[in-house]
C-alpha cells in the first residue's frame, strides 16, 4: 500500500486497536435501562500506558452514537450514547489520544437506524402525510410486526433496524453534516463504515468528497465482508476495506498447520503482478466484536504468537480487537454476541495467565 497515494501517509504505518465501547466499558444492555449520563468513557485513561506499551497508533471506537442497545441500532447520530458519557467528554479523549500521537476513528452506521430514530418516529405518527416519508422506504399497503400500519424495508430481515433511503439528497446531506460534525468539532481522523458493501457507490463517491474536504487527511475504512474490493475502494471511493478472507485463513492455515493454503491467498490477494487486490489496502484482523475471539478459535495456545506476527507483518493494516492481545476467550453463537463483547479487564491482576506471560 506504501504506493497509493489516494490513503493518508499515517495510514500506511497504523496499528489499530478496536475498542467496542458498550462491551469494554461495561455499559447496560439497554440503553433505557439508565435514565441519566455516566460517563464511563473516562475509564479509558486507565488504558493510556497500555496502549503505549502496545505500540497502537490508532484507536477504533465501535459504535458510540445514543442507540437502543447494541449501538448499531442508532437513535441520534450526533450525540454520545447516555451510557457512555458527552460530546464534550469524547472530544477531550480525542484531545488526549492525539496528544499521545493516537489517532481516533469511529463507527458510522448509515445503512440503518433504529425505530426510535426521529424521521420514522415521525412517519408512525404522521403515516403517508409525514414530510419525512421518504427518508425510508415505506410500503402503507402492509403492515409490519409491530403493527405500526405500514411495512419497510430493514437490514437483513430485523424490523429493529430500519434502512435509510440514501437515494433521497437530504438524507445523503444530513448524513454529510452528521460527518462534518464529528470530524470537525469533535476532531476524529476517519470512519469504520457499517456494512459499507450493502451500499451503493455513489453514496460513497459523494461521502468521500464531502469527509475530505472536510478534513483531507481522514481515513474511510468500509466493512467488506466479500469481493471484490475494488468496486467499493479506490482514489475515489473509500481508502480500506475489511480483509474478511485474509481473516480465515490465517487461522485455517495455522490450525491445520497449511501454509500453502495461506501462501495461495496472499498470492492471490496482494502479488505484486497478478495479484487481485494489489492495488487495494486492507484492514487485517485475529477477531472483531461479530467473530468468535482468535484464542478461542485457535487449537493450541501456542499458535497465538505466530498469528500476532503474521497480522503485524503481512501486507495491509493490522487492527487488534480488545482483550485479544492479553489471551481473552469468547465464543459467538447464532443468539448471541455478548461473549466476545465483554468488559475489558481493568489491570493486569486480571489477565489470563497468557496475556501476563
Amino acid at each position: 500500500m506504501e504506493h497509493l497515494n489516494y490513503i493518508p501517509e499515517w495510514a500506511k504505518t497504523a496499528i489499530v486497536y478496536h475498542i467496542y465501547p458498550l462491551g469494554f466499558f461495561n455499559a447496560p444492555k439497554y440503553g433505557q435501562e439508565e435514565s441519566g449520563t455516566t460517563n464511563r468513557l473516562l475509564e479509558i485513561r486507565n488504558f493510556y500506558d497500555h496502549f503505549t506499551k502496545l505500540g497502537v497508533n490508532v484507536i477504533q471506537f465501535g459504535p458510540l452514537f445514543e442507540s437502543v442497545s447494541h449501538g448499531y441500532d442508532t437513535i441520534d447520530y450526533m450525540k454520545i450514547d447516555h451510557r457512555l458519557g458527552t460530546n464534550d467528554l469524547f472530544k477531550q479523549i480525542t484531545t488526549e489520544l492525539h496528544n499521545m500521537n493516537i489517532r481516533v476513528i469511529i463507527d458510522g452506521v448509515f445503512n440503518h437506524v433504529s425505530r426510535e430514530f426521529e424521521s420514522f418516529k415521525d412517519i408512525q405518527i404522521h403515516k403517508d402525510e409525514s414530510w419525512r416519508r421518504h427518508w425510508h422506504f415505506i410500503d402503507f399497503s402492509k403492515d409490519n410486526p409491530y403493527k405500526d400500519g405500514l411495512d419497510y424495508q430493514n437490514w437483513e430481515g430485523h424490523y429493529e433496524l430500519v434502512k435509510l433511503n440514501l437515494n433521497e439528497k437530504d438524507v445523503r446531506d444530513y448524513l454529510f453534516s452528521v460527518s462534518n460534525y464529528w470530524l470537525k468539532e469533535i476532531g476524529i481522523d476517519g470512519w469504520r463504515l457499517d456494512v459499507a458493501y450493502l451500499i451503493g457507490t455513489n453514496f460513497w463517491r459523494e461521502f468521500r468528497q464531502a469527509c475530505k474536504r472536510t478534513k483531507p487527511d481522514c481515513i474511510l475504512i468500509g466493512e467488506m465482508i466479500h469481493g471484490p474490493y475494488d468496486k467499493w475502494i479506490g482514489p475515489d471511493l473509500l481508502d480500506a476495506g475489511t480483509g474478511y478472507q485474509v481473516y480465515k485463513s490465517i487461522w485455517s492455515a495455522i490450525n491445520s498447520n497449511n501454509m500453502y493454503e495461506l501462501k495461495s491467498i496472499l498470492e492471490r490477494s496482494f502479488h505484486q503482478e497478478w495479484g487481485l487486490f494489489k492495488n487495494i489496502t486492507l484492514l487485517n484482523f485475529l477477531g472483531n466484536h461479530d467473530s468468535t475471539r482468535i484464542r478461542s478459535i485457535l487449537e493450541d495456545d501456542r499458535y497465538i504468537l505466530p498469528a500476532f506476527l503474521f497480522l503485524l507483518t503481512t501486507n495491509g493494516i493490522p487492527k487488534i480487537y480488545y482483550g485479544d492481545e492479553i489471551g481473552l476467550k469468547g465464543v459467538k453463537t447464532e443468539q448471541s454476541d455478548e461473549e466476545v463483547r465483554k468488559p475489558m479487564p481493568k489491570s493486569s491482576d486480571e489477565w489470563p495467565s497468557m496475556g501476563i506471560d
